[in-house]
């Protein structure tokens, strides 16, 4: 790679192509050491399709800036499942880093439409619309625990998901918790 002044630098590999990577991407991802565990990079510096931010895309995972903040670098598992809904089109830019959860062991990240949890014996999951909402809101739900099912639509036509400890459910009425017996 070549490294250019104000915070430019080219990279090229002969399996992934030469690519741009500029800015507060650039800036970052040379300043920050754990960032380098996104690999290289394997698409220029670009705009994020709704204008607000610029992204790179790496072996590993993704720096998103959104209005010239610090970028946020989702990887691993939950990037993977962010890329297969659609990325950007779908969940929107990343608002957090991934990162642990409290039980030490779950890595999420927030986006603008939703979340992506990971457990390495559970699966990856999104969850989004008035069921991320309600979880993230109400204290009430937090004891159902994490995510074991992607956001869905069941047979009646009523909004679900499913958790470790029971699931929500969105009707006419509303979210309703329903806990396992």
């Amino acid at each position: 790679f070549a490294k250019f002044v104000n915070d430019a630098s080219i990279f090229h590999r002969p399996d992934g192509g030469t690519h741009v990577m500029h800015g507060i991407i650039d800036r970052y991802w040379f300043d920050n050491p754990p960032a380098r565990a996104l690999g290289y990079p394997t698409s220029d510096t670009t705009k994020t399709p709704d204008g607000r931010g610029v992204y790179t895309e790496f072996d590993n995972g993704i720096l998103v800036s959104i209005d010239r903040g610090t970028p946020w670098m989702v990887m691993g598992p939950v990037y993977d499942k962010w890329r297969s809904m659609g990325g950007f089109a779908n969940l929107g830019a990343p608002l957090t880093d991934s990162k642990t959860a409290r039980d030490g062991v779950t890595v999420f990240a927030e986006f603008q439409n939703g979340s992506i949890f990971h457990r390495p014996d559970g699966g990856t999951w999104e969850m989004h619309g008035t069921i991320h909402h309600f979880w993230f809101d109400h204290p009430e739900a937090r004891p159902l625990g994490y995510p074991v099912s992607d956001t869905g639509v069941d047979g009646d036509g009523n909004e679900f998901s499913r958790f470790d400890n029971g699931r929500i459910v969105v009707t006419s009425s509303g979210p309703t918790i329903i806990f396992d017996s």
